[in-house]
């Protein structure tokens, strides 16, 4: 059962001290089998999965960029540029892989990558996890066909799933294997993204039942079984697309936000629903209502393309400012903080050990030089 925010949840638990950031338990988990669903479904990830087998990386930096492909995690340094070998791969039975789609990065490091279709899970795996390991812990979730998920710096993970509602959000909280809250983002009726804020509230982004782009900031810093709505962005002032069919498979990957972690600047990656114009607009922390953005990211120089057919994360910001989109054939486009208009990347990462086999673009996610701290 699902309410919307801001209501009472039948399975709130005894409230709790929010106020500290624990590590994560180690709990390890042996493997779950393998299902072959994904594959029938997306028949190309045979070929990629070939082409994709890890060849003995070491563990990367703490700063560094990841990427969440079906079966398998890669890790690339945040200061590479140009062919780069991956200096992290987590791949294997054991990592219980094979429905990836999305990969946040906890505070203390550790990876979480969501599951589409696999049971509706979370595979938490070690910040120096690499190879064919299984996860420090399974999450599981209230549903599956999961599009989107975050982390928040208590290390609670949000979860977005397409199957009771549109914008039914589960959470599960720090070092615990199942979801205890769930609640519906009210307003929203298609949803695409989730994200955290400065402030520790989430960020969900999708478009209402006229189709109109919005994106809400619940205030789940205080609550997280009925949190309430702080604001809307949302107006054609905002340059967001509009929705193109609110049916399940279409749309759910043509919104990506992103927040970034230090000035609150937030990010949307909109793709026109002709599919032809993409950008990434950039608002002031606490925008709110029909605004304009501050900067805008578009044009041929960016190289910035459509989403992928897969729901994925498009985009990710890192504590320096600088901005992480995921292309095609294991490629990221970095940004310099304050880019803005038709501008080239400051650094394209493009993984040397791909072979020729096209793969989409897969979810995205950064660890920044501030994380894994004491």
């Amino acid at each position: 059962m699902l309410v919307p925010a801001g209501s009472a949840h039948p399975f709130s638990i005894s409230p709790r001290d929010l106020s500290d950031v624990p590590p994560e338990t180690d709990v390890r988990l042996g493997a779950n089998p393998m299902r072959t669903l994904p594959f029938l479904l997306f028949p190309w990830l045979l070929t990629a999965s070939a082409a994709l087998l890890a060849q003995s990386p070491s563990v990367c930096p703490t700063s560094a960029v990841f990427l969440a492909l079906p079966n398998q995690v890669r890790g690339y340094p945040t200061k590479a540029n140009g062919p780069t070998a991956p200096c992290q791969i987590i791949h294997g039975p054991q990592t219980t892989l094979t429905t990836a789609n999305s990969v946040s990065v906890s505070i203390n490091g550790y990876l979480h990558v969501l599951q589409f279709l696999t049971n509706g899970t979370i595979a938490v795996f070690l910040p120096e996890a690499h190879g064919n390991v299984a996860p420090n812990r399974i999450e599981s979730v209230l549903n599956n066909d999961l599009t989107a998920e975050t982390t928040d710096r208590k290390v609670n993970d949000f979860v977005l799933s397409s199957r009771d509602s549109d914008a039914a959000i589960s959470v599960t909280e720090r070092a615990t294997t199942r979801a205890e809250f769930a609640f519906i983002a009210p307003g929203i009726s298609v949803a695409s993204a989730l994200s955290v804020d400065k402030d520790d509230n989430l960020l969900v982004g999708g478009w209402d039942t006229a189709g109109n782009a919005l994106v809400e900031t619940l205030e789940t810093s205080t609550s997280l079984g009925a949190p309430a709505v702080v604001r809307q962005l949302t107006g054609p002032a905002t340059g967001i697309f509009p929705a193109d069919v609110p049916a399940f498979g279409i749309g759910y990957s043509t919104m990506s936000i992103a927040a970034d972690p230090e000035n609150g600047e937030l990010y949307v990656y909109t793709n026109s629903p002709q599919q032809n114009i993409q950008k990434i607009l950039v608002f002031p922390q606490g925008a709110s209502g029909n605004v304009a953005p501050s900067r805008v990211i578009s044009g041929p120089l960016t190289r910035i393309g459509p989403p992928s057919p897969v729901f994925t994360n498009k985009i990710a910001v890192a504590s320096d400012g600088r901005l992480y989109v995921s292309e095609a054939n294991e490629t990221i486009l970095v940004f310099a903080p304050g880019a803005h208009g038709n501008v080239p990347p400051a650094q394209i990462i493009q993984d040397s050990t791909i072979g020729t086999t096209p793969v989409g673009a897969a979810g995205i996610g950064v660890r920044s030089c501030t994380c894994c701290q004491p």
